[in-house]
C-alpha cells in the first residue's frame, strides 16, 4: 500500500534535475526512519539528455507503481522566500499566499505559480511559518514538458530549499543558487557560509533517514532536503501544497483494477436484477391486489358506517313512538272543537301534540285576539305562552301558541 488510512507517506522517490545531471533516491518507510533503497546518478550534459537521464535513474531506483514520485528542478525564474501566515487549511493558505505574493515578486502575480509547505512555528503568537516557492507558468510548462518527456508520470514537484525548517543551519547549494547561501530563513552572501556548515547536516538527515555509511550524501544534498520537506507534515497537508502537477500527467494507480471492479460490480446488479425480476413483478401484482381489496374494504366500512347511523336516528325515533302514551279517545273530536272556536279570520298553519303541549301556529291580519275567551270552552287546557309576530311588509301576523294541560297531565 502506499500510505495508511491517516494518508502517511510510506513510500517515495525523489528526482532532482540540475544542468549537468540527474539525481534520484528512494525511500520507504522503517518504524521511526525512512531507509534509503536506493540511489543513482546519470551524467547530462546538455538540456536535451535530461530526459533520458531522468528515465535512467527512475530504473535504476527500481521504484515500484505503489512508489510516489517527487521531482526537483531548478527554474530559471524561481524565486524562494519565507513568509507567515494564519494556520489555514491548504486552500485558505494557497489564497493568503497568491495576495502577498507581489510584494516578494515586485511585480503582478498573473504570470507566475508557486508551491507552499510549512517550516514550523513562528515568533509571532497564533501564526506559522511557511516556505514559498514561485516561479514563472512558462517553467512550469518546461517541467511538464520534461515530465512527459522523461519519466512519463509525477505526482508533485518540489523546490529542494523546501525542507529547510526554522532553525536549520546555514545550507549551500549551488546547483540552485550559486553566489548566495540560505541561512536565518533569508538568503546571505557566501561570507557568511561557515567552513563546516555540512557537519550538523549530517547529523539533521540520520536522525530522518537510514542510510549507509559509504553513501555520499553530501552529493545528495538537493534530493535530502526536498524528502525532509516532504515529511515536514501529514500528507494531506504536503500534497495540498505542492499540487503543481495536473491529474493528467499523474500516475493512473489503481485506475485499471477501479475500472474493472466498476465492471464487476455492475455485472453483479444486473444478475441480481434479472434473477430477482420475477420476483419483483410478482410481487407488484400482489401489491396491487392487495390496495384494490383495502380501497374495497375502506367503502364497506364507510358504506356501514352510514347505515349505521341511519338505523340509529330510526331507533330512537321508534323508542319514542314506543314510550308515548296511547292518547285519549275523543282527541279528534277536541281538536275539531278548538278549530271550531278559532274566529274566521284567523288559520292554523301548522300544529304538534305532544304527550305535554300543544304547539299551535296560527295567521291573522287581526291585531286583537283574546285567545283566553277563545278557549273558555275548553277548561282541561291553559295557555302556556302566546307569541305575536309581524312584519313591516305584511299586515298578516304570525301567533305562536302553547297549550298545556290544565291538571299537568294532557290526556288520560
Amino acid at each position: 500500500m502506499i500510505f495508511s488510512r491517516k494518508h502517511v507517506l510510506k513510500d517515495f522517490a525523489v528526482l532532482f534535475c540540475s544542468e549537468s545531471s540527474v539525481k534520484g533516491c528512494h525511500f520507504h518507510g522503517d518504524g521511526s526512519l525512512f531507509r534509503l533503497r536506493s540511489f543513482a546518478e546519470e551524467p547530462a550534459d546538455r538540456p536535451v539528455a535530461i530526459p533520458a537521464a531522468s528515465r535512467k535513474v527512475l530504473k535504476s531506483l527500481n521504484c515500484g507503481t505503489d512508489t510516489i514520485r517527487f521531482i526537483s528542478v531548478s527554474p530559471e525564474s524561481g524565486i524562494f522566500f519565507r513568509t507567515e501566515t494564519a494556520p489555514l487549511s491548504p486552500r485558505l493558505t494557497r489564497d493568503a499566499l497568491e495576495l502577498e505574493l507581489p510584494l516578494h515578486i515586485g511585480e503582478n502575480s498573473n504570470g507566475y505559480c508557486f508551491e507552499f509547505l510549512k517550516s514550523g512555528k513562528s515568533s509571532s503568537e497564533g501564526m506559522v511559518s511557511m516556505n514559498v516557492h514561485a516561479f514563472r507558468t512558462d517553467d512550469r510548462n518546461r517541467l511538464f514538458s520534461l515530465i512527459s518527456g522523461g519519466i512519463g508520470k509525477a505526482d508533485h514537484y518540489i523546490y529542494p530549499m523546501m525542507g529547510s525548517l526554522n532553525g536549520d543551519p546555514p545550507v549551500y547549494l549551488p546547483e540552485l543558487e550559486e553566489e548566495f547561501c540560505f541561512a536565518g530563513g533569508e538568503w546571505k552572501n557566501m561570507d557568511e557560509l561557515p567552513d563546516d556548515w555540512q557537519q550538523p547536516w549530517n547529523g539533521i538527515f540520520r536522525k530522518q533517514f537510514a542510510f549507509p555509511d559509504d553513501f555520499p550524501w553530501n552529493e545528495y544534498l538537493p534530493c535530502l532536503l526536498a524528502a525532509r520537506g516532504i515529511l515536514s507534515g501529514n500528507y494531506d497537508e504536503v500534497r495540498g501544497g505542492l499540487n503543481l502537477i495536473p491529474r493528467r500527467m499523474q500516475p493512473g494507480r489503481y485506475r485499471h483494477q477501479l475500472a474493472v471492479s466498476g465492471v464487476l460490480l455492475l455485472l453483479l446488479a444486473v444478475v441480481y436484477l434479472w434473477g430477482n425480476a420475477g420476483n419483483l413483478v410478482s410481487e407488484r401484482k400482489t401489491e396491487r391486489k392487495l390496495f384494490a381489496e383495502l380501497g374495497r374494504v375502506t367503502y364497506e366500512v364507510r358504506r356501514g358506517q352510514s347505515i349505521l347511523k341511519t338505523s340509529e336516528k330510526e331507533i330512537r325515533e321508534l323508542t319514542r313512538v314506543v314510550n308515548s302514551s296511547a292518547g285519549e279517545k275523543d282527541v279528534l273530536d277536541k281538536l275539531f272543537r278548538l278549530s271550531k272556536a278559532l274566529p274566521k279570520n284567523v288559520m292554523a298553519t301548522s300544529f304538534r301534540l305532544s304527550e305535554n303541549a300543544l304547539d299551535l301556529q296560527l295567521r291573522s291580519e287581526s291585531d286583537n285576539l283574546n285567545f283566553q275567551e277563545i278557549l273558555k270552552g275548553f277548561p282541561e287546557w291553559k295557555i302556556s305562552s302566546n307569541r305575536n309576530f309581524r312584519r313591516n311588509s305584511n299586515s298578516a301576523s304570525m301567533i305562536f301558541l302553547k297549550i298545556v294541560p290544565a291538571d299537568g297531565e294532557m290526556w288520560k
